[in-house]
């Protein structure tokens, strides 16, 4: 018969596979939604101003800092990958999130950016592009890698 640190030990054990697997689904839906917020303002930039209604349960500007929030970089955070500066996996995560190619100047207006920032976010495009997190289908014109055609 087991002692009872053994019973202890034993139960520890799957309570904690019990928690990897859940944070593993957490950070599956995690992701999902992040990719929702994303496309639905990539869409609504696409679309152009008019098209922006108000969001259940919140407006963009709180869909943005959540997005930013949660996207890769410093500190422990959903899965292994670069640590990247919170500016360029704001960025990715806009690409990433888009089914269709985007322009620095639509990444921007996804992210609330001043006009004043196109140029920046060109480079930091560039700089994915040659790192191979984006691919750039024709000079300034940015997809994820898996949706390159």
């Amino acid at each position: 018969m087991p002692s009872l640190l053994e019973a202890l030990e034993a139960r520890e054990v799957e309570v904690r596979g019990r928690l990897e697997e859940l944070a593993g689904q957490v950070a599956v839906a995690q992701t999902e939604l992040d990719r929702l917020v994303i496309t639905r303002e990539t869409v609504q930039a696409l679309l152009g101003p008019g098209s922006a209604g108000s969001r259940p349960g919140g407006d963009d500007r709180s869909a943005r800092m959540s997005v930013r929030r949660l996207s890769p970089g410093p500190g422990p955070g959903p899965g292994p990958g670069p640590v990247l500066p919170e500016a360029v996996a704001a960025a990715l995560g806009v690409i990433e999130g888009s089914d269709v190619p985007l322009r620095a100047r639509e990444v921007c207006e996804v992210l609330g950016e001043r006009d004043a920032a196109v140029q920046a976010m060109r480079n930091r495009l560039g700089r994915l592009a040659k790192s191979g997190l984006v691919v750039a289908l024709e000079p300034g014109l940015y997809v994820a890698p898996g949706r390159a055609r």
